[in-house]
């Protein structure tokens, strides 16, 4: 999906444009001399405490605020959506647009979409419209996994310990309870001297949810209490985030075990998700 957003959107309405579009509706008559009288010849001052500029001629845009603005920009925007040709379809809201298309193949959303944007693009220069690029963007929607579970896996030193969860369960979800299974290792292994455990996740979310101690979930809190546990028994237990797939053997090793453990019968069940 594509969302676009027409940037100054009622200042940019061309008037004679809007004439033309009613010309072919109300043909003549008074209705239409009312609203060409309502565009032309507009004027405006600027006004700062008592100080007033000089006077201005408003060359094109709508009047905003006025009862006719909006039935008027919605004429000049409409047939935006008559540019975006099947299978992609448009939805248009005021100065809204957005874009769709569905396929398994993203290589022909992509086309497509390129093609409706390539045709907007078009419209614009004929309108005198404009598209606002920090207010738009792209978005790709996919499909939930079709894995059956989700596999985590713990790696300390020659120890490699696997678990694999419901498939109902998040990646978020996942990464949190293997930092806290890991916790748990550690905390039934305390036989390292000095007492001092990292505990590495590529999971951002999950480090910055342990921080979180004024609104952890659930697991970030199961986590926080096991590490003050630890901290009574002597024992230092730090949390590090590092960028996946980055060289880190254990980081690696771990990765590769959670997706066999997904995939395997005899890995153990968790039956905790959120």
């Amino acid at each position: 999906m594509i969302s676009l957003d027409i940037t100054k959107a009622y200042d940019s309405v061309w008037r004679h444009r809007i004439l033309q579009i009613l010309s072919k509706i109300l043909i003549n008559g008074n209705m239409y001399n009312y609203i060409k009288n309502f565009l032309s010849d507009r004027k405006f001052r600027v006004k700062v405490s008592n100080c007033l500029s000089n006077i201005f001629t408003q060359e094109n845009g709508i009047p905003q605020e006025s009862s006719l603005a909006v039935t008027i920009f919605l004429l000049s925007i409409n047939d935006i959506v008559k540019t975006i040709e099947t299978p992609v379809t448009a939805n248009l809201f005021a100065d809204d647009l957005n874009i769709l298309c569905r396929s398994s193949n993203l290589n022909t959303v992509q086309h497509l979409l390129q093609n409706s944007a390539n045709n907007i693009t078009k419209w614009l220069n004929k309108t005198g419209f404009n598209i606002s690029s920090q207010k738009s963007q792209s978005i790709i929607f996919t499909k939930k996994r079709k894995q059956d579970s989700v596999g985590i896996a713990i790696v300390a030193e020659n120890t490699i310990t696997t678990y694999k969860l419901p498939p109902e369960c998040s990646i978020y979800t996942a990464e949190a309870l293997a930092i806290y299974n890991a916790t748990l290792h550690i905390m039934q292994n305390k036989n390292t001297t000095p007492n001092n455990y990292l505990v590495i996740s590529d999971s951002l979310s999950s480090i910055t949810g342990i921080q979180n101690i004024t609104h952890p979930s659930d697991i970030s809190k199961l986590i926080q209490e096991k590490t003050y546990e630890a901290s009574g028994m002597g024992m230092d237990i730090c949390y590090m985030w590092a960028p996946g797939h980055c060289g880190i053997q254990g980081n690696e090793k771990a990765d590769l075990e959670a997706s066999k453990a997904a995939s395997s019968p005899d890995t153990p069940l968790l039956n905790i998700y959120t």
